[in-house]
């Protein structure tokens, strides 16, 4: 059964998550992203606790989009071994959370929320021209 609250806060909140997309630079979006990856990570982790199965899968499909747009992000010409290895890293955690999802096991989905916390505070020291000078 849908609780009309939740629809209401759900739309408010895409809503409001698509203003912030669409005025948002290139690092902005990745900032929203690996924001969006963590906090589903927390809810498949809570719904692996209370045995939500569909939102379980849910969360995790939502970490693996957002995986798949920061790979999709990457510069392999300009940002060369980085990217590589970040390619490299997005892919290894959609595995765990594969992982995490078949055998309904949390610690792949504390390593992969560990993960992205790290990610995100290098991100979150950037500006657009540090970032800009690291892949010159």
């Amino acid at each position: 059964m849908n609780n009309p609250h939740r629809t209401s806060y759900g739309s408010y909140h895409d809503s409001y998550l698509e203003g912030k997309v669409l005025g948002a630079d290139g690092l902005e979006l990745v900032r929203i992203l690996y924001r969006l990856a963590i906090e589903s990570v927390e809810d498949a982790s809570s719904a692996l606790k209370t045995g939500d199965a569909a939102a379980r899968a849910g969360s995790i499909s939502r970490v693996q989009s957002a995986l798949t747009e920061l790979i999709a992000s990457l510069d392999q010409q300009r940002g060369g071994e980085l990217s590589r290895n970040l390619g490299n890293l997005y892919a290894y955690m959609h595995g765990r959370l594969c992982e995490a999802h078949i055998e309904r096991q949390r610690e792949p989905l504390e390593e992969v929320a560990s993960l992205l916390r790290t990610l995100y505070a290098g991100w979150e020291s950037c500006t657009p021209d540090s970032a800009a000078s690291q892949l010159q």
